[in-house]
């Protein structure tokens, strides 16, 4: 039985092709958001000072971590729950009943999201909260 080595450097360097590319593109998002933070902090201490500046993108980066937490929580219980059923069964027929214990935390992260920059555009605009 002859060994093709060939087919497994090729493997490898594809291997490692794709995690330096992913490496790189990880690096080039922590600029983008090391970035993208200055900028939102230099203009938000403008209006509301440095203090409060700080704590507002304190707070949406801890939102953020929290919100992928919960992500990656969701995500490796449905995994490790898809592994623990036998291939073998069918799932049940999805029922189309609303569910009060499932949360949508994707609907949630973005009503959070797009209620934090309505009210904090009215407060930059100057007009008074409702």
């Amino acid at each position: 039985m002859a060994v093709n080595f060939n087919d497994q450097r090729g493997a490898a360097r594809k291997a490692v092709v794709q995690g330096l590319l992913g490496l790189s593109a990880c690096f080039a998002g922590l600029a983008g958001i090391g970035f993208l933070t200055a900028s939102a902090f230099w203009t938000l201490s403008k209006d509301m000072g440095p203090e409060l500046a700080a704590l507002l993108i304190g707070i949406g980066f801890m939102l953020l971590a929290v919100g992928l937490a919960v992500g990656l929580f969701v995500g490796f219980s449905a995994m490790a729950d898809k592994a623990d059923t036998p291939a073998d069964v069918a799932d049940p027929p999805a029922t189309h009943t609303l569910s009060t214990s499932a949360v949508d935390v994707s609907g949630a992260a973005s009503v959070a999201a797009f209620t934090a920059a309505f009210v904090l555009g009215k407060y930059l605009a100057g007009a008074r909260p409702e």
